[in-house]
């Protein structure tokens, strides 16, 4: 776990624990030791996934790029995680790729696609009240939440 953690960093114990702790994966706080297999296979997807974007704790990025970052994990998981996530990227450039748009509901500015090409952008509540598209997929995804 620590060396999938720090990629051969150096941290201190309390910077990795916190990481984990941010990235809601109080299960493996104290279990920096322990074996999680290759590839990790001895985690869930949405621990990989928490434990991925644990490393973004650690080592806060000018860019950083996110694909269905959170598409393994529920809901409430998925929220606190992201919340904490868009406050410690601040500053930064995040591209972030979702279907689900809570996962991005908190960014400063969202491009929408539809069919590769670009209809509409702009901040989460402003596209919803703004743009019929963008509307109807939000309505559609809390629907199946």
């Amino acid at each position: 776990l620590r060396e999938n953690l720090t990629l051969g960093q150096s941290f201190t114990e309390e910077q990795l624990q916190t990481a984990l702790e941010k990235a809601r994966l109080p299960e493996l706080v104290g279990s920096l030791d322990r074996d999680i297999g290759e590839r990790g296979a001895g985690l869930s997807g949405g621990e990989k996934q928490r434990l991925a974007l644990a490393r973004l704790w650690l080592n806060k990025p000018q860019i950083a790029l996110l694909d269905e970052a959170t598409s393994a994990m529920d809901n409430i998981t998925e929220t606190a995680v992201m919340q904490g996530l868009v406050e410690r990227l601040e500053g930064c450039t995040v591209i972030a790729i979702a279907h689900r748009l809570s996962s991005v509901a908190g960014f400063d500015r969202l491009i929408v696609f539809r069919e590769g090409r670009i209809v509409c952008q702009g901040r989460y509540h402003e596209l919803r009240e703004n743009n019929a598209y963008f509307a109807e997929l939000a309505r559609r995804g809390q629907e199946t939440q």
